[in-house]
């Protein structure tokens, strides 16, 4: 039951991360005139200025004999790519490249039994981390890298493994952390057949500390505090479990990280449940953590709430909650619960002044914002009532009633910054491959809504500027592109016709000041317009032939400088 319960979990969140808008960050400093782009070979990365339509092939990564066995990755935004290849003698090429320069590693230890490899990239792209292994003296070396030029700016040895972490964990980031929120301190956890120790290295202060900790094992959880001054490592008892037993709290204490709490759920030896550890929170200060433990009961569980200080003073206060609930998500703010046999949602605050709320829907995707600070709640209504909305911001905990238009649909999209929400309502439709009907943007921060007057065609996405001040939505024909601002102006209605409602992409430049469209024409080919931010044409051409199909296809698009633009041809 339990494990149902982690995997239900897993599932919802990677369905709340999958929905929501992914845009790029914002940069004000930055001319945002050219696109980065993958080669069609797979083996080299170029520049589109979009301005003028040139485009370069900047460089190829690898000879043409290692092309099969290239792995790359775009990092930065896709200003520079990370890249490995091994060749036929078994040395692996690593390394940076960006700009017309390649920063490489040739790993020649394979005489030695060495191996070298990526284990993690700050949340900033400015540091990589790279972990030489040596298998047979069972030695690692993690050593943090300047992600512009490779140069190594701190390591640390160990004797043991290093917790595992796949490419795809470092790429997509949806494991939990290795940097605090500063990306001031990196953490990584490191076992032997009787310990766990947790590696703290600080690439700026050339710094590195070890803890040892009182959890056992390789199955570990990381969670940084938002201050970065505490970390919570959750610690399990076997892979194939997926189980937490142990917690430890380590905190920066004068300088020196020191383990100052530790618990285990084995530590009642008289108890005849199986106590796991599921998951944990900081709050807004860093000063408080909360941890979900559950225990299997006769089929069910039998759920509560821990609470620890990050001072070695505190002492654990355990809430527990009805025997029939189903923890779904925790949050700094609230917990979702699902009661088992009556399959109710309740919205428990984690603050004691604040009363649980009682719901007809999840409380988590589509409704959660990626930034769990709020919430689009549907309450319970009479039968013959229409259902009744509420807002819910975190901090401070506020309710606010919506009037919402009834059928509102869970296909839900969220703006960069989490303010805006963009809303679908479907309308009855003759036509089962198409699906129409309004828009209704939600502002959050004021839990004020308007409705686009138009119809829309709710198959093609909305998108959302990434500074919240305009968004772009698609007329029933599905080949008109209607540009809006977000005080309800039409600033727009831009023609762009297409025979496939799959082939057509939106994506905006990070400092909002361009607007490209990509299109499959009626002749096959595709096209690339260039808007500014109030809709007026700038530029559209043909996708150049030596392009991957980098819009909505294998590569999204990276925005990036025109640099060195020297090199760009027509």
């Amino acid at each position: 039951m339990w494990r149902l319960f982690r995997t239900m979990l897993g599932l919802l969140t990677l369905n709340a991360v999958g929905i929501a808008l992914v845009l790029l960050s914002r940069s004000a400093d930055v001319a945002w005139d050219c696109v980065r782009f993958l080669a069609s070979d797979h083996t080299s990365i170029g520049l589109l200025d979009v301005k003028h339509g040139a485009s370069i092939i900047e460089q190829s990564l690898v000879p043409a004999a290692y092309r099969t066995q290239l792995t790359w990755l775009p990092i930065s935004n896709g200003l520079a790519f990370y890249y490995e290849f091994t060749m036929p003698t078994g040395t692996r090429n690593l390394g940076i490249a960006g700009y017309g320069q390649t920063f490489n590693i040739a790993d020649n230890g394979k005489s030695q039994g060495l191996t070298t490899s990526l284990y993690s990239i700050s949340s900033d792209d400015h540091y990589i981390v790279l972990n030489t292994s040596n298998p047979k003296q069972r030695r690692q070396t993690l050593t943090i890298h300047d992600r512009a030029t490779l140069t190594p700016l701190v390591s640390a040895m160990i004797d043991g493994n290093v917790s595992p972490k796949s490419t795809s964990d470092i790429f997509s980031r949806q494991s939990a952390p290795d940097w605090s929120a500063s990306n001031e301190w990196f953490a990584f956890t490191s076992y032997t057949s009787t310990s766990l120790t947790l590696t703290l290295m600080s690439p700026s202060g050339k710094q590195a500390e070890s803890v040892t900790l009182n959890g056992k094992n390789s199955l570990t959880r990381i969670i940084w505090s938002p201050t970065g001054t505490s970390l919570a490592i959750l610690s399990g008892r076997s892979a194939n479990r997926q189980a937490y037993a142990n917690l430890d709290i380590v905190t920066l204490v004068n300088g020196y990280w020191q383990r100052v709490n530790s618990y285990d759920v084995n530590l009642d030896a008289t108890s005849p449940l199986t106590w796991e550890l599921a998951d944990a929170v900081w709050d807004a200060t860093g000063q408080t953590l909360t941890v979900l433990q559950g225990a299997s009961v006769n089929e069910g569980l039998n759920i509560s709430l821990l609470t620890f200080r990050s001072d070695h003073t505190a002492i654990p206060t355990i809430t527990t909650l009805d025997a029939n609930a189903r923890p779904i998500a925790l949050t700094p703010a609230w917990l979702c619960v699902q009661d088992a046999a009556t399959r109710q949602y309740t919205l428990v605050p984690l603050s004691a002044a604040q009363s649980p709320v009682t719901l007809t829907t999840s409380c988590l995707s589509p409704y959660l914002s990626p930034d769990k600070a709020r919430l689009l709640l549907k309450l319970p209504s009479s039968a013959s009532a229409a259902a009744t909305w509420a807002g819910l911001s975190a901090d401070p905990f506020s309710l606010t009633s919506l009037s919402l238009p009834v059928g509102l649909s869970d296909n839900l999209a969220w703006g960069s910054d989490h303010r805006y929400l963009i809303a679908r309502i479907p309308a009855e439709s003759i036509n089962p491959n198409k699906i129409v009907g309004q828009i209704a943007l939600i502002d959050t921060a004021t839990w004020q809504w308007s409705l686009v007057p138009q119809k829309a065609d709710l198959v093609l996405p909305a998108t959302i500027s990434p500074d919240s001040s305009r968004f772009t939505v698609w007329t029933e024909s599905g080949d008109t592109l209607l540009l809006l601002d977000t005080d309800d102006h039409l600033l727009a209605e831009l023609p762009i016709d297409t025979p496939y409602d799959f082939s057509v992409n939106v994506g905006w430049s990070p400092d909002s000041q361009y607007m490209l469209v990509s299109r499959i024409d009626n002749a096959g080919l595709t096209m690339i317009s260039l808007f500014n931010r109030d809709g007026r044409v700038l530029k559209t051409f043909r996708q150049p032939a030596e392009f991957e199909m980098w819009l909505g296809g294998y590569l999204d698009p990276s925005w990036s400088r025109c640099e060195p633009s020297s090199k760009l041809r027509a």
